[in-house]
């Protein structure tokens, strides 16, 4: 079963940031994910992941209209993409891409995994 990214019924009161359900989608390199739109409007979204502090484009799901799903499969290198929606620019979203099976990393490695994704700081482990 595909991971599920629902864009949700948006209300128009302000331009505060706004994220996709869920805000960070976990997978497996290779793939696919559904995005499916619950907004009463259409929704297009652009991906990029970052590189020397520099956005590079990976890809785009064009107009996905009300009640539509579309998918993306996502059989890259990069560990972190990040994405929103081209009409409405306050909303965002991310794909967390595991190079290798999460299930059979360490707690240590996955530490690192999302320290490194995160701008968390790590901390030295005993």
């Amino acid at each position: 079963m595909s991971p599920e990214v629902i864009i949700p019924r948006f209300t128009d009161a302000d331009n505060r940031l706004r994220y996709f359900i869920p805000r960070f989608v976990k997978i497996q390199r290779g793939q696919t994910v559904r995005w499916t739109n619950l907004d009463t409007r259409p929704h297009s979204l652009l991906f990029y992941y970052y590189e020397n502090n520099e956005p590079f484009r990976v890809g785009e799901i064009p107009t996905l209209m009300p009640s539509q799903s579309q998918s993306m499969r996502f059989d890259v290198e990069y560990e972190r993409i990040d994405y929103y929606c081209q009409s409405h620019p306050n909303e965002r979203g991310s794909v967390i891409v595991f190079q290798e099976n999460e299930e059979s990393m360490s707690n240590a490695d996955r530490l690192r995994f999302l320290s490194r994704n995160f701008g968390i700081p790590s901390v030295p482990l005993r």
